[in-house]
């Protein structure tokens, strides 16, 4: 059996060596509050699901393991957020983002790299048009899909609004979302980049 060991750092890397060798290491990152180890010069993240949540609150997010995988990400800007996700690898991560302030213009757009692709899903609630209310439940198109958009024009944007993303392998990200009190015919939140 290989020799684990837990060892306290500030920023781990793959060339930290005395406390993150290959294949054998864990270590606790004290900046995120998450358990890395170092998988053949890759870094795992792993979290207990109960780190303490990330608040956005510019326009723009360029998501990391390190940063963000595990915890809540709180998006606040009014005019909404750029959101790209890392690259697709298979390495289990999840990233969950919720609005937290409603959207008063713009949007929140969600995306993967080209080429990489969602499955799963998105409900929208239709309260503002409809009575009685009702959701409809938007499928990705497996073969374009990347991109998720919560956008204030059709009623979305809503504190409590929600997207989930999970890593599960190359390419491919696992995926589900929320968008309530949608005032127009709803549309697809999915779309291809």
């Amino acid at each position: 059996m290989a020799t684990r060991f837990l060892d306290k750092v500030t920023t781990p890397t793959t060339t930290d060596t005395p406390n993150l060798p290959n294949a054998a290491g864990i270590s606790y990152d004290t900046t995120t509050g998450t358990l890395v180890y170092n998988d053949a010069g890759t870094l795992r993240y792993i979290t207990a699901g109960n780190a303490a949540p990330v608040s956005v609150t510019g326009t723009t997010l360029t998501v990391s393991a390190a940063s963000h995988a595990g915890r809540t990400v709180l998006l606040s800007n009014v005019a909404g957020c750029a959101v790209t996700l890392p690259a697709a690898t298979g390495s289990g991560a999840k990233y969950r983002f919720v609005r937290s302030a409603a959207l008063t213009s713009g949007s929140d757009v969600i995306s993967a790299a080209s080429g990489e692709l969602f499955a799963g899903y998105s409900i929208s609630e239709d309260s503002g048009d409809s009575t009685p209310a009702d959701a409809t439940i938007f499928a990705t198109v497996n073969a374009s899909t990347n991109t998720w958009t919560d956008a204030s024009a059709g009623g979305g944007g809503e504190i409590g609004d929600f997207f989930e993303a999970e890593d599960i392998a190359t390419d491919q990200w696992a995926v589900k979302g929320f968008i309530q009190a949608v005032l127009d015919s709803t549309a697809s939140p999915f779309s291809a980049v």
